[in-house]
């Protein structure tokens, strides 16, 4: 049996996923995309707080905030999430 993914995971795997469509993204269209694509959705604060805390996920710009990913290969050898 495969390993289920925690919520935390889940809203990353989606933001990585419209951040590599869109290169850049604000945290209303992550968030939109996340409350679409999870059963139980997510608040905004949630989202911007798993953001801030995976260096996957650069902060562009705080008003209103843009995310773009963090292109360091550091950053991708410590991300535990596939």
């Amino acid at each position: 049996m495969a390993k289920q993914d925690t919520k935390n995971e889940r809203i990353a795997k989606v933001a990585r996923k419209v951040l590599e469509k869109n290169e850049t993204a604000s945290s209303i269209m992550i968030l939109e995309s996340v409350n679409s694509e999870l059963r139980n959705g997510a608040y905004k604060s949630k989202v911007e707080y798993i953001l801030r805390a995976r260096p996957e996920f650069i902060l562009v710009n705080t008003k209103p905030s843009v995310w773009t990913l963090n292109q360091s290969i550091d950053a991708d050898d410590s991300l535990g999430v596939e």
